[in-house]
């Protein structure tokens, strides 16, 4: 169609649509027509009017630019002309829309402009009774809103909304325009509100006026989906600012209900999918499921795909961007990382200057670049990130969007700090971290994580500067933040965390045991409430692994530290990730705490390989770097104490030198340069005694007097400095014990040992330590004191809520301890004080067993009942839950499974005050008849002598403790090495054994040949300390002549032993067998075991000897749960069988059974009564390994302590065969009513001698326990 063909269709009213060619050539005809009188120009005004009104509507109905283009031409000529009246208003309102679509279309102000001028025009020109004058009003409204959007202006905020109330003023009430002004006016309102919080939009209405619009609008309104999109983002604003979660989840639920009704070129269906995914991601960040977060992906990814290329690409990109980031942090793949930092770029590179959404997009984008630099990508991002955040906020054009970016800033600052240690680094984070929390409103999830940024810095400013007000605060932000989230979600488990770590700091500083305990707790319940593959939960299980080493410092309890390297293990983290090696670090820290408690060379030489790791990892952090060579120093040390080494001492030394040297360098703080000084001391201490140079002695002085003043009176961390500096000072008064070097050692010492905020261990150390200078003085009355006090902290030391295994390492720190107070009370003329420190200070383990016995009547009955639930919870050992080889299995330890022994053991001091419920001291019981200790000390060496009350010492002047342990060394290497030397051997051990310690204690007790014919033999019960505990004195004396020489202790009297006093008082009172039946078990073959091919046929001559009805229990049907449930009712029981000794777990000692072993610790809950006999037929059940023979943790004390009277056991292994010709010499020994079984055991063992004498590896293993 011809221009003039359409132009005459225009002026009759009947054009039809056409292309934009036509109209295009229809304007040029018009602009050209330049009529000069009026009705001719009102004419052309009207048909240009009427050409801009038919090019909106085809725009409006099939789109087009070309289209837009000439509805603006021709709205504009129309207006140059200057129109009046309605042909005024009806052309400025078009312009007004079609200006409005065109900056909808390319974003620019100047459209947005001339679209809101236009509109303004048609708001003032609308005749007051045009029906449709309220939506004239609104659409002025709306482009005044968006101009205030893109601009930041308050003010036309505020306009927005005035016009808004206007043109809701002027709907009639039948408008079907009032619903959609209704949910227009809500949305001035919010956004409003939310770049002015003072002016206090009130969510309730908001919501009531959009859920009154949405009731308004029927299915097919055009501005229902818009709607929808409005109340659910006012719903999350509910959420953002009050955390209502129920509010969230109707906001996701409205907005799936609208997205799949719209069309795909729905103009809000971009929109809709945007804010579902942002609802999504916080839905997801509240708790829900990982669903609603890959949802929130692919809404994203349909509309970036399906707008490509177009203005609102921005948008979907911005979105998806977050949401993939968000994505990356739940599940931890590269791949969302990387896709998330390219979504985040585009939205930033398509936002304008000025655009409203150009900060979030930064501040995406920013957090993206932070998490790629933790993950060692390129060093620069950093950088670049906080140039973007500084950007963002000074670009915000809300409040809400500057706090997100000043949080960004705040941790991103934090990071650049720890790589950098410039303080202005950390001082700008500060300000960028308070000026977040004061802009968030009270109590909302915002506020709740800005307040935990804030709390990490002050933290990390205390670590750094030693601040203790930043401390203070810190607890209080973590506690406020912990407060504002909600149970359950991520920021939840977040906000435990950074109260657990400033608890943590809290504990380091005053010692308040109940900060530690609430530390572990949060840290616990943190990365127990993170899911798998959240980027977090590594951090989360690096602070749990770091608390539960700070608690074994504090109480020893080595299941914290076996779940600690477990989880220390499995969080390393990949090589690159700038947070390995702080993890490696602590995974070093903790080897070396496993090493020291229990020996382990596979935990000492893994932790020299990560702490090297750390070391090489962290070369450009002169912060961190310091406390990484100190751990390394520290590694290299430990394994010099255990292979002696010199070039691990050399290392030890280069490396702790290196570390002070970085330290300076790095301006650590006081208490952390104190640590680096004082473990550098040790090392110089052994460089010093291995090459004599003095200058290494000076070098340990210096640097232990110097890590002591640099830590004030009280802190936590001094106690072991003095222990340090005293140890250097007692080296340099070697020779001098009474000059002012062993003056100041000594002050040390007490001073440590007096120290209350230091471990219970670490003061009784200092103590015995203090004691042994004091000794060298001559000063007993103070070594006297200082050794009470270390034997009185022995029940902090191996506390009840120590697992056994614990307990040992513990005790085993502060061996001789008893003995050495024991010798200083005898030199002060004291031998019942002398055994009653004794009892004290050994078998602690065992007295705490005994405790758990029932005394009948000692309580009231209610009590007596908690009591008894107690002890069934704190007789049963925990065994150890990890060793070096353990692998990081895909389910973590986090349970605590001392969790219920800790609260027993806290209830159990709570009801009985700590007293033991059995009496710890002498009289000794009548039928054990002569107790003698036999005491080793470095000190000195007695045997204490006791019959009732009575009490004496007896000097032993030929003993030392270097004798004693050789004699215990020599036995142990015999009996192992088994050949033609070992009777020789054992014997010359039992004659000098003789002439040093058992015949001056027979003669001094007037036993000095066998008694006449006719005459009771008389009884000693001895109590061997230290090395002598792995003796059998009872075999003392000389084997090469007749065997009725006399020469031993055998041929003068019956021998039993105890491990206590205490325990033949508990044996004493223990009820008397009352016709039970015998428990006779053999075993031939158990796992992993050689066969005993006589075990059986051994606990058949057992019944056959007794007389007892029945049958052994053998073989298959000797399991452990058949034997534990027939021990209750059986007075004797007998085991034929292999049993096994663990050095280092003594509690592990075990008799081997069918099915597997029958440990110690699985006894420790038993309490029999009418228990007669236990004879443990087997392989060393008296011997519970050399490391800690005070405690005598070995089968044959455990079957004393669930209610044997008697038990017979074996110092070293026995054959099979042998054993089965002991047993049928000893049981019809035993069946004479007339003899005890000490006497019985006696006999049978002389005889044995007799026809063997030169062999005591036959005959000189079996020992009776009991009275």
């Amino acid at each position: 169609m011809e221009a003039y063909a359409y132009l005459a269709l225009l002026r009759a009213g009947r054009a039809p649509e056409a292309d934009a060619d036509l109209l295009l050539r229809t304007l040029a005809l018009l602009e050209r027509a330049r009529p000069g009188e009026e009705p001719a120009r009102t004419h052309r005004v009207a048909l240009l009017a009427e050409l801009a009104r038919v090019a909106l509507n085809a725009f409006q109905r099939r789109g087009g630019a070309d289209m837009l283009r000439v509805s603006v031409a021709a709205g504009r000529a129309a207006l140059a002309c200057g129109p009046t009246g309605p042909l005024r208003f009806a052309t400025s309102n078009n312009l007004a829309l079609a200006l409005k679509a065109v900056a909808e279309g390319t974003g620019d102000a100047g459209d947005l402009e001339g679209a809101v001028e236009a509109a303004r025009e048609a708001a003032r020109t609308v005749p007051l009774d045009d029906p449709d004058r309220c939506a004239v009003l609104l659409n002025h409204a709306v482009l005044v809103h968006r101009r205030g959007l893109g601009s930041g202006s308050g003010a036309d905020l505020e306009d927005a909304v005035r016009l808004g109330r206007a043109a809701l003023a002027a709907a009639p009430q039948n408008s079907p325009h009032l619903a959609t002004i209704r949910s227009s006016l809500a949305a001035f309102e919010r956004n409003l509100a939310s770049r002015a919080a003072a002016s206090g939009a009130d969510h309730d209405r908001l919501l009531g006026e959009l859920r009154q619009a949405l009731r308004e609008m029927p299915r097919e309104h055009p501005d229902r989906a818009l709607t929808q999109w409005r109340l659910a983002a006012a719903l999350g604003d509910l959420h953002r600012t009050g955390g209502d979660t129920a509010a969230l989840r109707e906001a996701v639920g409205i907005l799936r209900t609208a997205l799949p009704l719209l069309p795909d070129d729905h103009p809000d269906r971009a929109r809709i999918a945007g804010e579902l995914a942002v609802l999504l991601v916080e839905h997801h960040r509240a708790g829900a499921d990982d669903a609603a977060l890959d949802e929130a992906v692919t809404l994203t990814q349909a509309a970036a795909t399906a707008l490509d290329g177009h203005p609102a690409l921005f948008g979907a990109a911005a979105n998806l961007g977050a949401a993939l980031h968000e994505r990356y942090r739940r599940h931890g793949r590269r791949p969302d990382l990387t896709a998330a930092g390219r979504w985040c770029s585009t939205a930033v590179r398509l936002a304008r200057e000025g655009d409203p959404g150009r900060a979030p997009a930064l501040v995406n984008l920013a957090a993206v670049q932070v998490s790629e630099s933790v993950l060692g990508a390129d060093p620069e991002l950093l950088g670049t990130a906080v140039v973007q955040l500084r950007a963002a906020v000074a670009s915000a054009a809300t409040d809400a969007v500057r706090a997100d970016a000043r949080a960004g800033l705040a941790l991103a600052l934090q990071r650049v700090f720890l790589a950098s240690g410039r303080s202005r680094d950390l001082a700008a984070a500060l300000v960028a971290a308070r000026r977040a929390v004061r802009s968030a409103a009270p109590g909302s999830p915002r506020r709740a994580r800005f307040l935990g940024i804030l709390c990490s810095l002050l933290r990390t400013r205390y670590e750094t500067a030693g601040r203790e007000a930043d401390l203070a605060r810190a607890v209080e932000l973590a506690d406020e933040a912990l407060a504002a989230s909600r149970p359950g979600s991520r920021e939840a488990a977040r906000h435990a965390s950074l109260l657990g770590l400033a608890l943590m700091r809290r504990f380091d500083r005053n010692g308040a045991e109940e900060d530690l305990t609430a530390a572990v707790a949060l840290a616990r319940e943190a990365a127990r409430s993170t899911p798998e593959g959240a980027t977090d939960r590594p951090g989360l299980l690096h602070n749990l692994a770091n608390a539960l080493r700070v608690r074994f410092e504090s109480d020893r309890e080595l299941a914290d530290l076996d779940q600690a390297v477990t989880l220390a293990r499995a969080v390393a983290g990949p090589t690159g990730d700038v947070r390995r090696p702080r993890r490696l670090a602590n995974l070093g820290a903790l080897l070396v705490r496993r090493f020291e408690a229990t020996g382990d060379r596979r935990d000492i030489d893994e932790a020299i390989e990560v702490n090297r790791q750390a070391v090489e990892a962290s070369t450009g952090t002169p912060l961190t770097l310091p406390g990484y060579l100190s751990d390394l120093a520290l590694s290299y040390f430990r394994r010099y104490e255990l292979l002696e080494e010199p070039g691990d001492l050399a290392a030890a030394v280069d490396t702790g030198r290196v570390c002070l040297s970085a330290a300076a360098a790095a301006g650590a703080t006081a208490a952390d340069l104190a640590g680096f000084r004082s473990n550098t001391v040790a090392p110089l201490l052994a460089l010093h005694a291995s090459q004599g140079r003095d200058e290494d002695l000076a070098e340990a002085l210096r640097l232990g007097q110097a890590a002591v003043d640099g830590v004030p009176a009280g802190h936590p961390g001094r106690a072991p400095f003095l222990l340090n500096l005293a140890r250097a000072l007692d080296r340099a008064a070697a020779g001098l014990p009474h000059g002012p070097m062993a003056e100041r050692a000594v002050r040390a010492y007490a001073q440590c040992a007096a120290a209350e905020t230091a471990t219970p261990l670490w003061r009784a150390a200092a103590a015995q330590s203090q004691a042994a200078c004091e000794v060298r003085r001559d000063r007993w009355q103070a070594a006297d004191a200082a050794l009470s006090g270390a034997v009185g902290l022995l029940p902090r030391v191996a506390h009840r809520a120590l697992a056994r295994v614990s307990g040992q390492a513990q005790l085993r720190r502060l061996a001789g301890l008893g003995s050495d107070a024991a010798a200083v009370a005898v030199e002060l003329g004291d031998p019942p004080r002398a055994l009653a420190l004794l009892e004290q200070a050994r078998g602690v383990l065992l007295g705490q067993g005994l405790d758990y016995r029932t005394e009948p009547g000692a309580y009231p009955a209610a009590v007596a009942d908690e009591l008894d639930r107690l002890r069934r919870v704190l007789s049963i050992d925990v065994p150890p839950a990890g060793s070096s080889g353990d692998e990081p299995g895909a389910g973590l330890p986090l349970a605590d499974p001392l969790a219920p022994r800790r609260d027993a053991a806290r209830a159990w001091e709570a009801l009985t005050g700590g007293r033991p419920r059995v009496a710890a001291a002498v009289p000794v019981a009548d039928g054990a008849g002569v107790l003698v200790a036999v005491n080793v000390s470095r000190h000195r060496c007695d045997a204490l002598m006791a019959r009732g009350t009575d009490v004496r010492a007896l000097p032993l002047p030929d003993l030392d403790f270097a004798k004693a342990a050789g004699w215990a060394t020599a036995v142990l290497d015999a009996v192992r090495d088994d050949d033609w030397t070992t009777a020789g051997r054992l014997r010359t051990v039992l004659a000098e054994l003789w002439e040093d310690v058992t015949e001056p204690v027979l003669r001094a007790l007037g036993l000095t040949g066998p008694p006449p014919p006719g005459q009771p033999w008389p009884r000693i019960t001895w109590m061997p300390t230290g090395p002598l505990a792995l003796l059998p004195l009872h075999a003392a004396g000389h084997h090469d002549g007749p065997a009725d020489a006399g020469s031993s202790v055998m041929d003068r009297a019956v021998s039993s032993y105890t491990p206590t006093a205490r325990i033949l008082r508990y044996a004493d009172g223990r009820p008397a067998a009352g016709g039970g039946r015998l428990l006779a078990v053999g075993v031939t073959q158990a796992p992993g075991a050689r066969r005993l091919e006589h075990a059986v046929p051994e606990a058949h001559a057992v019944h056959r000897l007794l007389g007892r009805p029945g049958s052994p229990c053998a073989d298959r049907d000797a399991t452990r749960a058949a034997v534990l449930a027939a021990l209750p009712g059986s007075d004797w029981a007998h085991f034929a069988c292999h049993s096994v000794t663990d050095p280092a777990d003594p509690s592990a000692g075990a008799l081997l059974l069918h099915d597997g072993p029958l440990r110690i610790r699985d006894l420790a809950d038993g309490d029999l009564t009418g228990a007669h006999l236990a004879y443990l037929s087997s392989c060393s059940s008296a011997f519970g390994g050399a490391g800690l023979p005070d405690e005598s943790l070995h089968i044959a004390a455990a079957f004393q302590l669930i209610g044997f009277r008697h038990v017979i056991g074996t110092l070293w292994p026995v054959g099979d065969q042998w054993s089965l010709e002991v047993a049928e010499r000893l049981y019809p020994l035993l069946a004479d009513d007339r003899r005890t079984p000490a006497d019985a055991l006696h006999r049978a063992v002389r005889e044995l001698r007799r026809r063997y004498p030169a062999n005591p590896r036959l005959w000189a293993s079996h020992l009776h326990f009991g009275r």
